[in-house]
C-alpha cells in the first residue's frame, strides 16, 4: 500500500514540474512574438486624458518626443519628420530618402545614434525598443538605434 502512495507522490510532483515548464514555454514565445513581431509594427494609443494611467510614463515620452525632434531638426534644418510612437518603446521617424541624406555618410551613424540616444534615455528596455529612421515614400529603413546595445546601423 505504502508503494502505490509513493509512486503516486512521485508522479504528482512530475506532472507539476511538466505545467511549470509549459507555463514558461508560453510565457517566453508571448514575450519574444510581442517584442519582435507585434510591438514594433502596432501604434501605441496615446491617451488624451490628463491623469490617465500611466500619465507619466506618457507625459516622459512626449517630452522625448519633442528632444527628438530638436536632434533631427538641428542636423537636418529643413526635414519635416513624422514621429511615430509604437508600442514597446519603439520609434519610428519618418523622412524623405533626400532629408536623410542630408547628413553626410559618414556622421549618419553618429546622427542617428545621437538621436537614438535621446530617446532611450529613462527608457523602460523591457521588450528591447529601437529607433528606426524610415522612408516616408516607401517605408524603407534608412537606418536604426538599438536602445538595448546602444548601438546605430545604416540601412541599405
Amino acid at each position: 500500500m505504502t508503494t502505490t502512495a509513493a509512486k503516486t507522490s512521485n508522479d504528482s510532483k512530475a506532472g507539476d514540474g511538466v505545467g511549470c515548464l509549459v507555463v514558461i514555454i508560453v510565457a517566453v514565445v508571448w514575450y519574444l512574438g510581442y517584442t519582435f513581431w507585434y510591438a514594433p509594427s502596432h501604434r501605441e494609443e496615446v491617451s488624451a486624458q490628463p491623469g490617465a494611467a500611466g500619465g507619466r510614463v506618457a507625459d516622459q515620452r512626449q517630452e522625448a518626443l519633442g528632444a527628438v525632434l530638436i536632434q533631427v531638426v538641428l542636423s537636418i534644418p529643413d526635414a519635416s519628420p513624422r514621429l511615430e510612437r509604437l508600442q514597446g518603446g519603439n520609434l519610428d521617424i519618418y523622412l524623405t530618402t533626400r532629408e536623410f541624406q542630408e547628413v553626410p555618410y559618414p556622421d549618419r551613424s553618429e546622427f542617428i545614434g545621437r538621436v537614438g540616444k535621446v530617446w532611450c534615455a529613462g527608457l523602460d528596455r523591457t521588450f528591447f525598443p529601437t529607433v528606426q529612421f524610415r522612408d516616408i515614400k516607401t517605408g524603407q529603413v534608412l537606418g536604426s538605434y538599438s536602445c538595448l546595445l546602444g548601438k546605430a546601423t545604416l540601412g541599405n
